[in-house]
Order: structure tokens, then C-alpha cells, then sequence
């Protein structure tokens, strides 16, 4: 198919970024392992046995989805309000002081909760997270996974060890157990008073004109209809790539640098439902 001729051509270019522990998984709306792949040969004498598909890692900024979906209920928000992207510090608990920053190290003034998200800023994910507190909001999560993917260990980690920098990066999930957790961007996979959230959120992820200032107007982020989220950059050395076109959903990560080769390949399972999404090694046996 698509996939496998796009991945053949890119062999080389993978090669030379040092992409070497990327992982696909795709699920059905149901939650059915349509493919599971890694990109390391068996002959591999490290890493080739290791399904890293199962193995916890950060989510990073890809969890920001669902922070919004949790705090636009408790706060009776949408992605159309405002907030302020601002220079901010927060006291810690340790006697520490925590002052987030943007990926490009600049503030965007007010902006809404739409462009926030959409360009994954990172100081309004953290007010929002301390708005609506940090325990409530891993609860939400841990319940969400429980419903989607119960077979799944939950990570055991309690909001003192996450802090507000959950709302980034301090929590792991699997990149299986992670793209069961978006089926909550599907309909029926999410506590039905999330309804309006979802669709709200969906309508965010799939919209190019939102991603602009992060990503530029020329990425491989604009499927429109398509719920597309990653980390923060533009030059896509991102280790999380997620999606869905409320058919399959795609969840893509590497620990090195993934560059665009990887990008593209979620990005066409998203498009067009492909399944054979081989990285030269299929570990769905």
C-alpha cells in the first residue's frame, strides 16, 4: 500500500536522523489492534525482541487534549474563551517556584482556548491545570483509561509526583495504552456529559487554521476533519504523533528524533485508514 512504499522510501532518510525507536499503533473505534509495528529488525541484538509499543513513556505536550476536555466541563469553558499566555510562577509545595515556558520562549498575550491548544502552547495548559487541580484531573484520566484499555496497567504515580508539569510531560503511558486513550476523541467513548467538550476539542484538532503559528501553513498537520495532535515544533523532531478520522485512530512515537518521515506515515493512516502500516518488523502476532 501507501504506507509501505512511503516507509521504503524513507529508509534512508530514518537512517540518517537516527530514528531507530519509533513505533506505530492503530486501533479500530472499538479498540481492536488493527497494526502494531516498531521499527528496530528482530536481528536486532538490543531491541529487536522489545515490542516498544508496550513500553511507558512521556507523553508530553500530546496529553493536552485531554487536559482541555476535563477543564472545559469543570469550568464551564470552550475553546472560543480566553485566556492569557503570560509570564506566570507558581509555589511548590517544596519551596520551589515552577515557571513554565513556551517552546518558542515567547507569550501570545490573550488568546483562546482554540489557538492555545492548537499551536500547543504550554504556560495556558499549566494555569489550566492549577485551575482545575492536578488530582482531579489525573483521576480523570486514570478513569478514562480504566474504561478504554482495563487489560492495561495503570501508571501508579500520584499527583504530588506529577505536579503541574503534568499538564506536559511527567506522566507515561504506553503508545498502546495512549492511543486507547484517544478513542475518548470518538463518539461514545467518552461519559456522555463530556459530549460538547469532544466535539469541541475534535473540531480544534482537525482544523489547520489553529496549528498556524506553531507549525506553519506548509505541515503535515492540516487534514482538516482529521484530529491531529503532536509535541511543540515546527521542524517535527517530535517523539509523539496522534490522530484520528473517527475510524482508526494512530498514535506514532520515537524516542530520537522522528523528523517528518514518521509524521507523514501516521499522517496517512489518519487520511486514509490505511492499516498496513509495516516498520519493518510487524509485531501484531
Amino acid at each position: 500500500g501507501r504506507l509501505d512504499t512511503l516507509l521504503e522510501r524513507t529508509k534512508l532518510q530514518r537512517d540518517q536522523y537516527g530514528i531507530g525507536d519509533c513505533c506505530v499503533v492503530i486501533l479500530d473505534g472499538t479498540g481492536n489492534i488493527v497494526s502494531m509495528n516498531i521499527c528496530r529488525a528482530r536481528e536486532d541484538s538490543a531491541w529487536g525482541k522489545v515490542n516498544s509499543c508496550l513500553v511507558p513513556r512521556q507523553v508530553w505536550s500530546a496529553i493536552k487534549p485531554f487536559l482541555y476536555m476535563y477543564a472545559f466541563k469543570q469550568l464551564w469553558r470552550t475553546s472560543t474563551d480566553l485566556v492569557v499566555d503570560e509570564p506566570i510562577q507558581f509555589d511548590l509545595w517544596w519551596g520551589n517556584l515552577y515557571d513554565p515556558k513556551n517552546f518558542d520562549l515567547d507569550y501570545h498575550g490573550e488568546v483562546t482556548y482554540a489557538y492555545a491548544l492548537g499551536n500547543s502552547l504550554n504556560v495556558p495548559a499549566v494555569k489550566t491545570l492549577h485551575q482545575v487541580g492536578v488530582a482531579p484531573f489525573l483521576d480523570f484520566l486514570k478513569q478514562q483509561l480504566s474504561r478504554l484499555a482495563p487489560d492495561l496497567p495503570l501508571n501508579p504515580k500520584t499527583a504530588d509526583e506529577v505536579g503541574l508539569s503534568l499538564a506536559l510531560w511527567t506522566y507515561e503511558m504506553s503508545p498502546l495504552q495512549f492511543t486507547h486513550l484517544w478513542r475518548s476523541l470518538l463518539p461514545d467513548y467518552v461519559p456522555e456529559w463530556y459530549e460538547l467538550q469532544r466535539r469541541d476539542l475534535v473540531e480544534v484538532l482537525s482544523n489547520p487554521v489553529h496549528k498556524v503559528v506553531s507549525f506553519g501553513q506548509d505541515n503535515f498537520l492540516t487534514p482538516r476533519g482529521r484530529a491531529v495532535k503532536t509535541w511543540t515544533s515546527r521542524k517535527f523532531v517530535d517523539g509523539w504523533i496522534c490522530g484520528t478520522n473517527e475510524i482508526l485512530l494512530v498514535s506514532g512515537s520515537g524516542i530520537k528524533p522522528m523528523s517528518r518521515c514518521l509524521v507523514r506515515v501516521v499522517r496517512w493512516a489518519v487520511i486514509y485508514g490505511r492499516s498496513s502500516c509495516r516498520l519493518e518488523n510487524n509485531l501484531q502476532e
